[in-house]
């Protein structure tokens, strides 16, 4: 074989090693086997866009671009592959800066690498050199600019904060979603507070412009319009009405000194001003759809919760349109009297809604971590929820006691204390107390559904109309 045909064949395998992780990279999010494969770091990185295009897109585009080029002109090989490092060693920069080391990442680098290896002239090495490193500065530059990355980069001098942190203490993270569940309702107190000095500003300036277009239409100013259209007369409030103003109104008029028919003179005044401007009001509001008037202000609604629930228990299907994630304790009496609630929600909703279970066991429960650890190694075995429901029901939670429950359902018991004594699952309950404690949960039990968080132990019945309203939005 020539050395040129060799060369073209390296180069075909280099491109089509590229395009198979580009491909899987762009199927991560859709299959199972890759899913297991791809931590959470996998999926920040896949969110990563370019020229507002998935990265593995251009990834793919680039390789067929390579397998293409070894087959009809491998000249042009040095050309595309020192732009691809310098964009490629951006996203490895933007990866390290993230701290969400993705596998596809680094191999499709690797691959970018090798390909670099092999292109490399030595007549050319400069102009590839400065072309590899003209696209690390745009590349640095746009792809952060273009994710809204790092916008959070320094605050009053000091740098290093992280989007989406709050505070660090040595590893420990306090993060802004966990403040802001803290706060909840008081900020959305606020919130509500603002949209409605917005809502009467908005109101007001509706009215006007819709007044000064209908004026303007009848040929007439706005004044004169108003003054023809809504004269005073017309508002004049009856006796009665004024009686019972005076009436409602005692302790505001309880000052008044003056002579009692100028009191009515005031308030009948008052009345017909008042009775106007709702007329005025309503004849405008009323005409906002002739002159194609929408109203986009939003109504403020509680912040919705993102938890990491990685390597999590759950049931029923991914993409159900309620998902529930539960954070609880084997041992918290609370938890256990919610428990028999939660199975009438998972029998009588079934395949609609996902169940996600989060452990989430108190320091000042002396069993609680234990029972946990003791309810994955059932998983080991395969039943995760059979055990679950024992430890949730039986009054002891010693470790024997939890052995005991392995064998009534049928596990080896060998294994079952192995990984008990081992501490197997150990990390994994530690990562989900940390995650929970993130997310801003504090108190057991809690419940997050389709984001919207629950503190306590729901009935039933406001299990129901949460869940029910958010599978009549999916309709």
């Amino acid at each position: 074989m020539s050395n040129h045909r060799q060369k073209s064949l390296t180069l075909l395998i280099v491109g089509l090693a590229g395009l198979m992780v580009s491909l899987l990279a762009g199927a991560a999010e859709h299959l199972t086997f890759l899913k297991s494969l791809c931590t959470s770091a996998c999926r920040d990185t896949a969110e990563i866009s370019l020229l507002y295009a998935p990265v593995w897109f251009w990834g793919a585009v680039f390789w067929v671009a390579v397998a293409s080029t070894a087959l009809f002109n491998s000249n042009l090989t040095p050309w595309i592959a020192a732009p691809a490092f310098g964009i490629e060693a951006a996203l490895v920069w933007v990866m390290v800066r993230m701290g969400a080391p993705c596998m596809f990442c680094i191999a499709n680098a690797a691959i970018v690498v090798i390909l670099l290896a092999f292109s490399v002239r030595r007549k050319l090495l400069w102009q590839q050199l400065a072309l590899a490193l003209l696209f690390v500065m745009i590349g640095t530059a746009w792809i952060p600019y273009e994710n809204k990355l790092f916008a959070s980069t320094a605050v009053q001098g000091q740098g290093g904060a992280e989007d989406g942190v709050a505070a660090k203490i040595g590893d420990e993270v306090i993060t802004e979603q966990r403040l802001d569940v803290m706060v909840g309702s008081r900020l959305l107190d606020l919130k509500k507070e603002v949209y409605r000095l917005k809502t009467e500003k908005l109101d007001q300036l509706i009215i006007e412009y819709v007044l000064q277009k209908e004026s303007k239409e009848k040929g007439q100013a706005p004044e004169q319009f108003l003054e023809e259209n809504f004269p005073m007369s017309k508002f004049s409030p009856t006796e009665q009405e004024i009686d019972k103003s005076i009436q409602d109104n005692q302790d505001r008029l309880r000052e008044y000194q003056g002579p009692p028919e100028e009191l009515r003179s005031r308030v009948k005044s008052f009345l017909e001003n008042q009775k106007r401007v709702q007329a005025i009001n309503a004849y405008a509001h009323a005409l906002g759809p002739k002159y194609g008037l929408k109203v986009y202000l939003q109504v403020p609604q509680p912040a919705k919760i993102k938890v990491d629930t990685d390597g999590a228990p759950s049931q029923g299907p991914a993409d159900a349109a309620v998902t529930v994630i539960e954070f609880s304790d084997y041992e918290c009496p609370a938890c256990r009297a919610t428990h028999e609630t939660v199975q009438k929600v998972k029998e009588n909703y079934g395949s609609q809604i996902r169940w996600i279970f989060m452990d989430y066991p108190l320091k000042r429960h002396k069993f609680a971590f234990k029972a946990a650890e003791a309810a994955h190694c059932a998983g080991d075995q395969g039943k995760f929820w059979q055990y679950q429901e024992l430890a949730f029901t039986r009054e002891k939670l010693d470790t024997d006691s939890l052995v005991q429950y392995a064998r009534e359902l049928g596990l080896s018991t060998d294994t079952f204390r192995s990984c008990l004594d081992k501490d197997k699952f150990k990390e994994q309950i530690e990562k989900s107390i940390k995650n929970a404690s993130n997310a801003g949960v504090d108190r057991t039990p809690s419940f997050l559904i389709n984001g919207n968080l629950f503190i306590g132990g729901p009935a039933f019945e406001n299990f129901k109309a949460v869940i029910e309203t958010d599978l009549k939005k999916k309709d």
